[in-house]
This record gives C-alpha cells, sequence and structure tokens, in this order.
C-alpha cells in the first residue's frame, strides 16, 4: 500500500516532484480587464438623490390621489378613486333640464337627445362636474336664457332612491348653484 501513494505523488506535477512543493507561490496582483470598467472612484458616483426623492413623491401624489374622492362631497364621480367594487356606476340615473327663456316666465324643458351627443348625456347621468358645469353655460350662450336648470336623479341597484342633485345656473351673473334634495 505504501508504494501505492509514492507512485500517486509520482503522477503529479513536476514542481511537486522537484520539491518546490514547498516554496511559496508568488503573489498574484489581480490587473484589470479591458472588458470590466472600472469602479468611479466616490466623488465620480451618480447622485441618486434628485432621483430618488423623485419617486418618493411620485409613490406618495399616487396614495394620495384616491384621498380626493374620500374627503369630498362629490360621491358620484369614482374616476380617481380606489372602489373597485362600488356600485355607483350601477345605478340607473336621468337627467332633465329646464331652461327659462327671457321672454317667458315658464320653464320648457329641454329635449335632451336633441341637444346632445349620448355620450355627453352619459357623463351628465354619472354626475361629472366639468361636463355639467360646461353644459350649463353653454345653454345660456346658445339660447336667450335667464337661467337653466339640470336635475340628476338616481337609483341604486337595490331600489333606494339617491338624493337629487339639482344644478341651477343663472346667465347673468352666471354663477352655478348646487343643491342637494333628500329622497324621504
Amino acid at each position: 500500500m505504501a508504494k501505492k501513494r509514492k507512485k500517486k505523488r509520482k503522477g503529479g506535477s513536476a514542481a511537486a516532484r522537484s520539491g518546490a512543493a514547498d516554496t511559496p507561490a508568488p503573489e498574484v496582483t489581480p490587473q484589470a480587464s479591458p472588458h470590466t470598467p472600472e469602479a468611479p472612484a466616490p466623488s465620480e458616483a451618480p447622485r441618486r438623490g434628485p432621483a430618488n426623492l423623485f419617486i418618493g413623491l411620485f409613490l406618495l401624489y399616487s396614495l394620495a390621489m384616491p384621498a380626493h374622492y374620500y374627503l369630498s362631497d362629490r360621491t358620484m364621480d369614482e374616476r380617481f378613486a380606489w372602489r373597485m367594487f362600488s356600485t355607483v356606476r350601477q345605478h340607473r340615473c336621468t337627467v332633465d333640464v329646464t331652461e327659462t327663456r327671457r321672454d317667458r316666465n315658464f320653464a320648457v324643458p329641454v329635449h335632451m337627445q336633441r341637444a346632445l351627443h349620448v355620450a355627453w348625456i352619459k357623463l351628465l347621468k354619472r354626475g361629472r362636474p366639468a361636463v355639467s358645469d360646461k353644459f350649463l353655460r353653454a345653454r345660456c350662450e346658445a339660447e336667450d336664457n335667464r337661467d337653466v336648470t339640470l336635475e340628476r336623479t338616481c337609483v341604486a341597484p337595490d331600489g333606494t332612491k339617491v338624493p337629487t342633485v339639482r344644478y341651477a345656473i343663472d346667465c347673468d351673473s352666471g354663477t352655478i348653484t348646487e343643491t342637494r334634495e333628500d329622497s324621504s
């Protein structure tokens, strides 16, 4: 068995056979390869502060934007709210518009299909404030009206009546008032 060990030793490298295995190996210093980039000095490192600030502000805005729904009284406009399972889009709403012309003392109903495209009527039914305001102002400018009233009445999917919202504009001053009428 001892002979076998010797044979294995003899089968090693030339340095091991010559007895050079006892001498220390020369120190190898790593050299930069032309393919590996060198690390920048600390003064040359890219500044990430402004990018991190932008990312943080963007995340804060993204989290705070839906809070507007919960802090305002406009519960029908859920465009930027986290209301995934809300039934507001399932409300059945009707919109009635009446206008009082300067030459008459009584209100005349407006035929909505003649006055607006179906897409805009749907937006009025959803209660979009910007669409309602623009429509009322356009009715004041288009006709010789003294005032225009838009009334939105909705019924929830369970059959309960949602409070009626009434927008009225005084065409002379341009002020729009919003009132909510409870169903009870």
